[in-house]
């Protein structure tokens, strides 16, 4: 099967950082792991691109500080204050508490899933 060679078919280049960065000084790049959060299209291996300047909404997608490490969850909000959620999956949400180590870090503005891999 031949290949077609994209430069044929499109106007002009396309940059993705350009595209997918608007403060590149409080953006940043990790690798989503595991599939707790498939349920708003964030699985295994997903490239997301995370911007600490955004301020966070409900429903946003954020990554935080948790349990010693950094955890991706949809923000919510309730009566009693933000929650960290994981919708579609049996996770416990977990409640937004500096003192105890729990505060959102980012928000997910985009999530690059591969198709393939080798």
């Amino acid at each position: 099967m031949p290949f077609l060679n994209p430069k044929d078919h499109l106007e002009h280049e396309l940059d993705l950082r350009a595209l997918l960065v608007r403060r590149p000084a409080a953006t940043f790049y990790l690798r989503a792991r595991g599939d707790a959060l498939a349920a708003l299209r964030i699985h295994d291996g997903d490239l997301l691109v995370v911007d600490r300047s955004v301020e966070p909404t409900d429903g946003a997608i954020v990554v935080a500080t948790a349990d010693g490490g950094f955890v991706i969850r949809q923000l919510r909000h309730t009566g009693g204050g933000w929650l960290l959620a994981c919708p579609g999956s049996a996770k416990p949400a977990v409640a937004v508490d500096a003192e105890a180590g729990v505060q959102v870090w980012g928000v997910v503005t985009a999530s690059i899933t591969e198709h393939w891999r080798q």
